[in-house]
């Protein structure tokens, strides 16, 4: 393991973002427990260790705001405080109590039953994203497919109006990218 102030593993970097799986490999070889001093957060590159990180108290899930000064950290952190104050009180950035309380609420709309009553939409999506693809010839399976099929979905889920939803995707694909793709670049 690495306690360095050198960045070895340039993880915002464009091209690594592009495909990242080549330095992936390389930190699995090398240090697979890795201290991200520009992210100030551990990466870690194993699933084994990050099977047992999820599931040790010890450790926490509040980690937006790390993400966003890190994101951010060239730039005034309150560009993000209406996206931070939202986004601390999501389930994935709880702990303990907070967490379970949250999953208990959430558990009841993902049972085998409720979830069987969504499925005709689900597929009536499915088959409306096909249709749009037409007759063009080609068909890219992230971007005409499994990109807005989960928006779309959460959007009918809330009761989202159908003229509402392309701002719900913009607003989906937005916070996806800062979470993600553009790490280290907050444009």
């Amino acid at each position: 393991m690495h306690l360095t102030t050198q960045a070895p593993y340039d993880l915002a970097n464009p091209e690594v973002l592009e495909n990242p799986f080549p330095l992936y490999r390389r930190m699995r070889r090398e240090d697979p427990v890795h201290w991200s001093e520009a992210m100030q957060a551990w990466v870690l590159t194993r699933h084994d260790d990050v099977h047992k990180a999820l599931r040790d108290p010890r450790l926490s899930a509040n980690r937006l705001d790390a993400l966003v000064n890190f994101q951010l950290r060239n730039s005034d952190p309150s560009l993000a405080a209406d996206f931070s104050r939202i986004g601390r009180q999501q389930m994935l950035m709880k702990d303990g109590a907070d967490h379970h309380r949250l999953r208990t609420l959430s558990n009841y709309a993902f049972t085998p039953s409720n979830l069987d009553k969504w499925r005709p939409r689900i597929q009536t999506v499915v088959d409306e994203l096909l249709d749009a693809v037409g007759d063009r010839g080609r068909f890219d399976v992230v971007a005409d497919l499994a990109q807005p099929l989960p928006a779309i979905v959460i959007a009918e889920l809330f009761g989202i109006p159908p003229e509402d939803r392309h701002s719900f995707q913009k607003w989906s694909d937005a916070g996806a990218k800062f979470f993600g793709s553009t790490l280290g670049d907050p444009e």
